[in-house]
């Protein structure tokens, strides 16, 4: 759990790190398979395009795009990051369980009346997260999160997004 001068020495430099190297940043474990089948991404890219819309930030703006994705690394101006690792002797299909995991801690902070939000991109930032919180190589970085309390009256918070109807990614029998 980051928080105060240590919070803020991390958002720092994972800021700084992010804007010398965006364009050579990978992460630990891939985040989506090269190239990405359809349907998924057309939502992928419409998805984007809605956000960046909201934001304000036209796909366009490489500039925009950076500043939107630094403000990720410094955990949305939340007080509280944390950062989730894993054994990496684990299968993938671990991150089912750790998804499950990641969900109670969410679930347990609303019920505090507090805000989350899983950030995946903090993986591309393992070599530092591993220098500055002496995280070990046997470990993977899976993802950050934030912890605080929304500013609703972002437009970003307040998106009007397409729903799937349950005939999308589920199938009734009648036994």
């Amino acid at each position: 759990m980051l928080t105060g001068k240590a919070r803020e020495r991390l958002v720092e430099a994972a800021v700084k790190n992010f804007n010398d190297n965006h364009d050579k940043l990978v992460p630990e474990y891939p985040f989506f398979p090269d190239p990405i089948p359809e349907p998924h991404a057309s939502w992928f890219t419409k998805f984007r395009g809605q956000l960046g819309d909201a934001q304000g930030v036209e796909r366009s703006d490489k500039e925009g795009r950076r500043r939107d994705v630094a403000r990720q690394f410094k955990f949305f101006g939340a007080p509280v990051g944390l950062i989730f690792t894993m054994d990496r002797r684990l299968v993938p299909a671990s991150f089912i369980c750790y998804g499950g995991f990641l969900q109670t801690v969410m679930l347990a902070a609303k019920g505090r009346g507090l805000d989350t939000l899983a950030q995946q991109i903090w993986s591309l930032q393992y070599p530092l997260l591993r220098k500055e919180l002496g995280i070990p190589e046997s470990d993977m970085v899976v993802c950050g999160m934030c912890i605080g309390y929304a500013d609703n009256g972002l437009p970003e918070n307040d998106m009007a997004l397409d729903k799937f109807g349950p005939e999308k990614f589920a199938t009734f029998l009648d036994a």
